[in-house]
């Protein structure tokens, strides 16, 4: 009998632009300009400008770099299945 292999799930490509609306939210709230938060962050500015726009997802490294500049507890902010707004941001990212 052969066994199962646990495939990891692939990424819901109609994901993508909310993440990169989420992220977009993010650093508004966070800094004045890409560079801005490539500086705060240590994620390049072209990898982030790929995020934002939607040409790339983030991954969970990336992510969890937002979660310990930012204070926040989760990458929850960024999930699809969260309702996201401006309020939905973790209150460290607020200005």
């Amino acid at each position: 009998m052969a066994k199962a292999r646990n495939y990891p799930k692939r990424a819901n490509p109609a994901a993508v632009p909310e993440i990169a609306r989420r992220l977009r939210l993010l650093r508004r709230a966070v800094a004045d300009s890409i560079t801005d938060l490539s500086i705060q962050t240590g994620i390049t500015r072209s990898v982030w400008s790929n995020h934002e726009n939607g040409q790339s997802r983030i991954g969970v490294d990336a992510a969890m770099k937002l979660c310990e500049r930012y204070h926040a507890p989760s990458i929850g902010f960024i999930e699809v299945s969260t309702p996201c707004s401006h309020t939905a941001l973790p209150n460290a990212c607020k200005r």
